[in-house]
């Protein structure tokens, strides 16, 4: 799955649609729970190390397909704030847009600006 998140062609966005990206953020998610409660009950398997866990968040954190709520999810299931070195938007939580991303050189305060310009349009 690191592999798959690290070398997939996100930047040919017209030969994938968002029910794949869906599927691989699902498959990302699920794999992400499933080592947390394998490393919770210490089970004893030398692969299953804390160490693949921090790559593979690492991984899904840094695909740049993903949606803020997604980013957002994958963060709470990777342990969320202390277990998880990178900080969250406060907005991620609340993100509405699926195929519309965050600038990584994008300030909260840019974001914050953004929002509110969006609800000044729509009435809010």
């Amino acid at each position: 799955m690191i592999s798959t998140l690290t070398k997939y062609p996100w930047w040919a966005a017209n030969y994938y649609t968002l029910s794949e990206r869906d599927l691989l953020f699902k498959a990302a998610n699920s794999l992400i729970c499933a080592l947390r409660e394998q490393l919770r009950k210490g089970t004893n398997n030398n692969q299953l190390t804390p160490q693949l866990l921090q790559e593979l968040v690492y991984a899904a954190l840094h695909a740049p397909a993903f949606s803020e709520r997604q980013r957002y999810q994958l963060f709470i299931s990777a342990g969320g704030p202390g277990h998880v070195p990178i900080s969250m938007s406060p907005l991620a939580p609340y993100w509405v847009f699926e195929g519309l991303g965050r600038r990584e050189d994008a300030t909260e305060q840019v974001v914050q600006v953004g929002r509110f310009l969006l609800e000044r349009i729509a009435g809010g």
